[in-house]
C-alpha cells in the first residue's frame, strides 16, 4: 500500500498514513471521517552516487559544516 498525506479539516492535524488508493482513513487525532488527501511534493532527481556519501546525508541533516571538501569524495557538495 501507498503512503499518503492528509490533513483532517476538522482538527488541521496533518499525518501520513499507508492506504489502499481510494480508501479515506479516519483521524488518528479525532476519529473524523473527513479527511483529505494533500497533494505530494515531488522528490528531484539526485546523483546516485553521491546520494550515498557521508557528506550527503550531514547536508539532508543539516550538519555539513563539520565535513571537509577531501572527506566529501568528488559529491561536488561543496
Amino acid at each position: 500500500m501507498p503512503l499518503y498525506s492528509f490533513q483532517c479539516p476538522d482538527c488541521g492535524k496533518e499525518t501520513e498514513l499507508l492506504v489502499a488508493f481510494g480508501d479515506t482513513p479516519a483521524c488518528p487525532a479525532c476519529g473524523s471521517a473527513a479527511m483529505k488527501r494533500l497533494l505530494s511534493r515531488v522528490a528531484p532527481h539526485a546523483n546516485a552516487d553521491a546520494a550515498g556519501t557521508p557528506c550527503a546525508q550531514a547536508a539532508r541533516d543539516g550538519a555539513l559544516a563539520s565535513f571537509s571538501p577531501s572527506e566529501c569524495r568528488g559529491c561536488a557538495c561543496h
